[in-house]
């Protein structure tokens, strides 16, 4: 189960077409609805944390938290492939 991609926008004002929020705006959600869908499913699913994720950090944090992964997207667009490698390196 994937958890956080975006969020609707309610504001007309912000919204252009279908889409939503993306990116670093979600990261503090996407901790807590991991840690909610872990007590709510007692950890007997596999759940992919994604939503606001860009730094090391926040991956630890997540897989602490019981996230089985994490996907990336919005930082992987605005900081390119060297992303990974550097979110490796600094975890391994």
């Amino acid at each position: 189960m994937g958890l956080s991609n975006t969020f609707p926008v309610a504001d007309n004002i912000l919204k252009v077409g279908q889409g939503g929020l993306s990116g670093k705006p979600l990261y503090q959600n996407t901790k807590h609805l991991i840690s909610y869908a872990n007590q709510y499913f007692k950890k007997n699913l596999d759940i992919v944390a994604s939503g606001g994720i860009s730094t090391s950090v926040e991956v630890k944090e997540l897989l602490d938290e019981g996230a089985s992964g994490v996907q990336l997207w919005t930082s992987l667009i605005y900081e390119g492939p060297g992303l990974i490698k550097r979110l490796n390196k600094e975890l391994l």
